[in-house]
């Protein structure tokens, strides 16, 4: 099902740009944010925190790359092939009316 979301959503190279540029836009902002408080007193905890966030960030992005990573080529242009066929199926099984 996994494999599938990939796809519907526009494939692994698709998903990785977007994985990349997420972590790129997030970590830009807190690194500003950080930049922000570095001047002022007593904001220690604070930049802390989101020097923390950035690395949580970064991991989740590196665990949907790796995921994304390890979806073979070949699975994934079947699914890509049988899209109409599964989406029919998805389409039939949440159809009320059908059965």
């Amino acid at each position: 099902m996994e494999i599938y979301c990939v796809v519907k959503a526009g494939g692994t190279a698709a998903q990785l740009a977007a994985a990349q540029q997420l972590q790129a836009t997030e970590q830009t902002a807190l690194e500003a944010e950080i930049a922000q408080l570095l001047p002022q007193a007593n904001c220690a905890n604070q930049v802390a925190a989101l020097r923390q966030e950035i690395q949580e960030v970064q991991r989740s992005v590196a665990h949907r790359v790796a995921y994304l990573q390890s979806i073979d080529p070949q699975e994934e242009r079947t699914v890509q092939n049988c899209l109409p066929l599964i989406d029919a199926h998805f389409a039939q099984v949440n159809d009320p009316h059908s059965q």
